[in-house]
């Protein structure tokens, strides 16, 4: 299995040229955004928090590379999503599916994974097959969204 310190990166731009690949494995969240070319600056990060429900963010990071900050959905954002799913002129074959790639393209602000910074529905569907339903379990979580078994340890009998 090949870690973030075996991969060669391409270094700038020189054919056949390589840097050794940055360790980002002790890096702290800001630290490991900051490594990233176009990464978003504290004070964008802030502005976004400020603007998420429950005023959370989180990043993700399948792979040390691709790098998602993700935030979660207010039921507002959540209905006009799954309203605009159903008023389609051309009715989909996978709803759920369909609803998923939009909460999580709503709910992705940057990612390094797109087109300046921003995820697309696209680049969801030519991507890896597991990607956006990892996402979007990322945006429930965010969303409050809980299995069973959290509400059951989170809750108390009065």
């Amino acid at each position: 299995m090949t870690t973030e310190q075996d991969v060669e990166v391409q270094g700038s731009g020189t054919p056949g040229e390589t840097k050794p690949a940055v360790d980002r494995s002790n890096m702290d969240p800001h630290e490991f955004l900051a490594s990233l070319p176009g990464a978003p600056t504290k004070d964008m990060i802030a502005a976004w928090k400020q603007q998420a429900p429950n005023n959370r963010l989180e990043v993700f990071t399948p792979d040390g590379k691709r790098a998602y900050i993700v935030r979660g959905l207010t039921g507002l954002e959540l209905t006009t999503i799954q309203k605009q799913i159903q008023s389609m002129a051309t009715p989909v074959a996978d709803p759920e599916l369909e609803m998923q790639l939009h909460a999580v393209v709503k709910a992705v602000v940057w990612t390094n994974a797109g087109q300046n910074g921003k995820l697309t529905d696209v680049s969801l569907r030519t991507g890896a097959a597991g990607l956006p339903a990892t996402l979007f379990t990322k945006v429930t979580k965010l969303s409050d969204f809980m299995d069973p078994q959290q509400i059951e340890f989170l809750s108390a009998e009065l």
